[in-house]
């Protein structure tokens, strides 16, 4: 019985100084999330008016001059702009090449086509950019109104 004792209290003795630990395991998780591209558009005005004005009397520009585009996007992003029509509708012929745009009062302009092109491009988090106008009325236009609409796109 003594030596059961001395056993017995050796195995304590030994079981308390290595100590019993309880053995604690962790896995890492991931969270995984794609955020999509996103953007819009608002344009400060939604018609040009160029009032009443004089065939083959220079460039003339509408009273909105210039177009406020303003983007909210959170990627890169690209405006673009197209006529809807080849011409104004109207009593006579007025190619929509006519109405001309540009970035800058004092840019180079370019004519309205059906195609599609680039504007402006901007990254995440938008901007303001200015879309100036000009139309030339050749001589020996059709006396009346006339209309085309455009369009603006942002794609993200």
């Amino acid at each position: 019985m003594k030596t059961t004792l001395v056993i017995l209290a050796s195995v304590l003795l030994i079981a308390g100084m290595v100590g019993i630990s309880i053995a604690e395991t962790q896995q890492a998780v991931t969270a995984s999330v794609s955020i999509n591209g996103a953007a819009s558009i608002t344009i400060s005005n939604s018609t040009l008016t160029f009032g009443n004005v004089d065939a083959d009397d220079g460039d003339k520009v509408p009273t909105e001059n210039p177009l406020t585009v303003t983007i909210d996007s959170n990627t890169v992003y690209n405006v673009k702009t197209a006529s809807d029509d080849t011409a104004f509708t109207g009593p006579g012929t007025l190619n929509d090449e006519q109405l001309k745009w540009a970035t800058t009062l004092e840019g180079t302009y370019t004519g309205y086509d059906t195609t599609e092109v680039t504007v402006t491009t901007g990254s995440a988090g938008g901007g303001n950019h200015d879309l100036y106008h000009k139309l030339t009325v050749p001589a020996g236009t059709t006396a009346g109104s006339y209309n085309l609409p455009i369009t603006l796109t942002v794609t993200a």
